[in-house]
């Protein structure tokens, strides 16, 4: 679809959301607005695509969508067909078709979008718009027909008469035009006596005195939202789309208990056979290998976590676990923790910015901060890392095989060797060579073998 333009207008000041963050900045389901407009559309292939900008938010947009964008500036707010202007420069030849979407509208998918352009296609249309039948109009355009059919304008909800307020079908926010027709015509647009600005939907009756092609893609779906102009539009976008992700993994392969009490946001993803239990929120970019549970009454936040793991009423963040790691009930992973195969950690345990290594286990009640943790290292019930001197953190090294033994305070910097046991309730505050016992308060070394005190 190289012969086709899309163009995403995302200028507009958006005062009604009563908000200092650019309207199409905020997020539905953990992605900017506008990132969800450029991502369906991207996926679609609909050749070149500009976004046309304020250059108040030029910076902050471009920042945030990673795909392919030109950015054109809107330096005047002077209305849709304005905004459309200022691309008339990119009308290359090679262009035959523009796609243009509104960037407050996250909701259309690329099912709807791809649809509309089809039409426009077998219509051989100067233009085709997305219209939609809505039990309650208010606030959009309306879609004015003749006796025939044929579409002969779109009136805003502010100039409608009281006989047109009656009408149902509303313009939906998607258009096509040819190219060459719209380089002809665009700049007859008049500018409103009333608001001052240029509206796109003037285009449709240029055409319709022209006799040119006019035609509609009609959307069939029972969802309303079509723009997000106020918070809570925002908040109705959210469970449209929210639906639409939790839906679309259950048919993936992925249990969802109760999608009532489910949260997942946009990006994350999570392997077949898993099961998310009540209550479970998923944020960010977190991703899950297969069969593995999470939840209930759980909170990930980007997380990268394989197959086979198991959470429980835990909180995580930032953090990467491998194969087979269990957590919970009531632990905090804190971000910047590696947790390799076979970790188990247990009931209320906080870790924060720390390795654990193969088959660890830290059963319960403990602290584990800015620490490097070996293979196979038992962690008694009550262990703390004592890594704040009140000015500095330090680290806490424990070799592979070691048994910490329950109460044991680890004061860092502190290096514990390769199969050491500690007392309980033991103080370490200098390093414990391998093969070593450590009891008492500060602790003594003891370097006879075998694994008790």
């Amino acid at each position: 679809m190289d012969d086709w333009l899309t163009v995403i207008l995302a200028g507009g000041k958006g005062q009604r959301m009563e908000s200092s963050v650019p309207k199409v900045m905020h997020t539905v389901c953990g992605k900017e607005i506008i990132r969800h407009v450029v991502d369906n559309v991207s996926d679609l292939h609909t050749g070149s695509i500009i976004v046309v900008v304020s250059p108040d938010h030029i910076s902050q947009i471009n920042e945030i969508i990673d795909k392919d964008c030109t950015f054109v500036t809107q330096n005047s707010p002077l209305g849709t067909a304005h905004a459309l202007l200022q691309v008339k420069d990119n009308l290359t030849k090679d262009k035959k078709h523009i796609l243009l979407l509104y960037g407050d509208n996250p909701v259309d998918d690329r099912n709807l979008i791809d649809a509309v352009m089809k039409r426009h296609l077998d219509m051989d249309s100067d233009i085709t718009l997305l219209s939609k039948v809505l039990d309650n109009p208010k606030g959009y355009g309306r879609i004015i027909k003749n006796d025939s059919g044929e579409i002969v304008e779109v009136i805003e909800q502010r100039n409608l008469s009281v006989s047109q307020e009656t009408i149902k079908e509303v313009n939906g926010g998607i258009y096509c035009f040819r190219v060459d027709w719209l380089k002809n015509n665009l700049e007859k647009v008049s500018q409103s006596e009333i608001t001052n600005e240029f509206y796109l939907t003037d285009l449709v009756s240029i055409a319709y005195e022209q006799g040119g092609r006019i035609a509609n893609y009609s959307d069939s779906s029972s969802i309303e939202i079509m723009g997000i102009n106020n918070k809570l539009e925002l908040s109705i976008a959210e469970k449209v789309i929210q639906k639409r992700i939790l839906d679309n993994l259950m048919i993936e392969g992925i249990t969802i208990k109760d999608p009532n009490t489910t949260y997942i946001d946009s990006d994350v993803e999570v392997g077949k056979d898993s099961i998310v239990l009540p209550n479970t929120h998923i944020y960010g970019k977190s991703v899950f290998g297969e069969r593995s549970t999470i939840g209930p009454n759980s909170i990930i936040r980007d997380t990268k976590a394989g197959d086979d793991c198991k959470i429980i009423n835990s909180h995580i963040e930032n953090s990467e676990l491998k194969n087979e790691v269990s957590i919970g009930p009531f632990s905090h992973i804190r971000p910047n923790c590696v947790l390799h195969s076979n970790v188990y950690i247990g009931n209320y345990v906080e870790t924060k910015n720390s390795d654990i290594g193969e088959n660890t286990k830290i059963g319960h009640f403990g602290y584990i901060g800015d620490s490097k943790i070996g293979m196979n290292v038992n962690i008694g019930a009550g262990t703390i890392t004592c890594n704040y001197d009140g000015k500095d953190k330090h680290t806490t090294t424990i070799k592979d095989g070691s048994f910490i033994g329950s109460d044991t305070m680890l004061i860092a910097p502190v290096n514990i060797g390769q199969n050491v046991v500690t007392g309980a309730g033991s103080v370490i505050n200098s390093d414990i060579p391998d093969n070593s016992k450590a009891i008492g308060v500060p602790a003594r070394i003891i370097n006879n073998k075998g694994t008790q005190i």
